[in-house]
């Protein structure tokens, strides 16, 4: 979980295409939020991973004990999803980051221009979020259950993204974060139903983020001691996970947002690293370590243990509810995996009529199921999707 971290991404396109490469970074190859978005990868520049597209995965390649999996019951039918395909705003891409439980998706879709623009899609229509004259664009990482959205500002800056938080209102009204001292550029990756943000902060010379945890005008900075810092999307139970680095190891954790308590996780192999990536409703923790076989999917139990769900020879990302857990972005590139009761399955055969439409990465999922993420249509361009679980027959 080493290698290129999303500033570093988001001088140019090229940068993200090389970093997709690199297998040791989980950040740069889910291509996730900041390193997909603010680089302007949202083109088919990315589409290397539509090589493997025919490639069918090894479902057995997992603990041969029970997974740690929801408890389903595999006797019933199993979950089915209808794919809508995002279009863009008259430009080359569009991206998926996040739904809600009413299942309005945000993300962002680029002009004519190939400028970006944050926007939120109500299941029938995409609605452009307004962005202050200021900036070159936005982006939309987050909303909740009131159809508030998390987002940025974002402008060119020589080498680097220049950002400002910014939150909507169900109604598309904008409030920018108040400035946080010693934290020039901000972004909003996560809004809870109370209105808890999750921040991230950036130092004037682009060399530290930090992270920032609770309302607009009572953010709290999170004490981590790395200088790269990022927390993810906060669950619904209020855990937030997310990862630190000192440029040589990664470091994952869980913050309890009520408490602040900091959970600091062990890698299962010796000088290895560590991510959190997802956390459930019930409080169910899911992420990435290295043993001595490579990379593995894990249900973290405590701070140093874990059940590993999928031995992996490649970084990814992956979302979960209490019933689900998809994994993108593995060794079987190209397509993302759903694991259901303690069983890997491919998450493309429950879709109904996926057509040309290949799914590369899955951002996101709700509690009800609905899945968002990203993927190529039929001539190779990237575009966000939204899965709508459909009702079980």
């Amino acid at each position: 979980m080493r290698g290129t971290m999303p500033d570093q991404l988001a001088a140019n396109p090229d940068a993200v295409t090389r970093a997709a490469s690199d297998s040791r970074s989980p950040l740069s190859r889910a291509i996730w939020i900041v390193a997909m978005a603010a680089a302007g990868c949202g083109s088919s520049a990315t589409g290397g991973a539509a090589t493997d597209a025919g490639v069918r995965p090894d479902l057995t390649a997992a603990a041969p004990r029970d997974l740690g999996g929801p408890e389903v019951d595999m006797a019933a039918p199993a979950p089915r999803w209808r794919l809508v395909v995002l279009d863009t705003f008259g430009g080359s891409a569009s991206g998926a980051f996040a739904i809600n439980e009413a299942g309005r998706a945000v993300g962002y879709a680029l002009d004519q221009d190939e400028a970006f623009h944050p926007f939120v899609f109500d299941g029938q229509k995409m609605t452009r979020l307004p962005v202050d004259d200021a900036w070159a664009g936005g982006f939309a990482y987050g909303i909740n259950a009131d159809g508030a959205v998390a987002g940025d500002y974002r402008s060119p800056d020589g080498r680097n993204v220049r950002s400002q938080g910014v939150v909507w209102s169900a109604a598309g009204v904008a409030t920018p974060l108040p400035p946080i001292v010693g934290y020039p550029s901000s972004s909003v990756f996560s809004i809870t139903d109370d209105g808890t943000l999750s921040v991230r902060g950036t130092s004037a010379d682009y060399s530290q983020t930090h992270v920032f945890v609770g309302p607009a005008g009572g953010l709290r900075e999170l004490n981590l001691r790395y200088p790269i810092n990022y927390g993810f999307k906060i669950a619904r139970g209020g855990l937030m996970p997310g990862y630190s680095t000192d440029g040589v190891r990664g470091y994952g954790w869980f913050l309890d947002t009520g408490s602040f308590a900091l959970t600091m996780l062990t890698p299962l192999g010796a000088d290895s690293d560590t991510q959190a990536i997802a956390a459930t409703a019930s409080g169910k923790r899911y992420g990435y370590s290295y043993d001595d076989k490579g990379e593995n999917v894990v249900r973290w139990t405590g701070g140093s243990t874990g059940d590993i769900l999928r031995q992996e020879v490649e970084s990814g990302w992956l979302c979960a509810n209490d019933e689900l857990v998809v994994s993108s972005y593995s060794a079987d590139r190209g397509a993302p995996l759903l694991l259901r009761g303690g069983r890997w399955e491919l998450l493309a055969d429950s879709i109904e009529d996926p057509g040309a439409f290949q799914i590369l990465d899955a951002l996101d999922i709700s509690d009800r199921g609905d899945i968002v993420g990203n993927g190529l249509d039929g001539k190779g361009q990237r575009r966000g999707f939204v899965l709508y679980r459909l009702p079980t027959p």
